[in-house]
């Protein structure tokens, strides 16, 4: 196992993608707190050959992430928190995951 920091705000993610590679990890998994930090690590682990799968935190899934990441981002995952109880829509989407796969999302 590989834990990496980075400082926040940074535009070179390479020395922290080269030890991800070098460590022969099978997964990735990371969580980021600003997406633009996300957007920019996302290209330099595919510029630098990085393919593992990953999985990262919510941000993974923002719209300021997938607009500055693109295509570095296909084939990733991301978990979110999900409150059934939140609104009506959130409900809905529930009562119809839950009629389809026979368990609560």
């Amino acid at each position: 196992m590989l834990m990496q920091g980075y400082t926040n705000q940074v535009t070179d993610f390479s020395a922290v993608v080269l030890a991800v590679r070098q460590s022969g990890a099978d997964v990735l998994a990371t969580y980021f707190s600003l997406d633009t930090d996300l957007g920019i690590f996302a290209r330099q682990l595919r510029q630098l050959g990085a393919t593992m799968p990953w999985i990262g935190s919510a941000s993974i899934a923002n719209v300021t992430t997938r607009n500055l990441a693109g295509s570095a981002l296909h084939g990733t995952f991301g978990v979110a928190d999900f409150a059934v109880e939140a609104n009506p829509v959130s409900k809905a989407f529930a009562e119809c995951y839950q009629t389809a796969y026979k368990v609560m999302p």
